[in-house]
């Protein structure tokens, strides 16, 4: 194999990597958010999500995808009017 190709498919393996790792945190990203919004969590366990979110967000800005998970402004439950 020439140094072309060697250095090709090494190029073509890193990408292929970086594509796992950007779709492993999608995946990672939808299921926080899901359990985010999906059940009555404590203000700790809602803080503690929002966290892992804002992470994930930063993670997948880093693999060069951060505008479809651009952070969402949600009501806090410390937020909320009581009826």
């Amino acid at each position: 194999m020439t140094k072309k190709k060697r250095e090709n498919l090494g190029v073509a393996l890193e990408i292929d990597g970086l594509e796992e790792k950007l779709s492993q945190c999608r995946r990672d990203l939808e299921a926080v958010t899901s359990r985010l919004y999906g059940a009555e969590l404590s203000l700790e366990a809602r803080k503690s999500l929002e966290k892992q979110k804002n992470s994930l967000i930063n993670k997948a800005s880093n693999y060069g995808v951060s505008s479809r998970w651009a952070p969402t402004t949600r009501p806090t439950v410390s937020s909320q009017r009581r009826s």
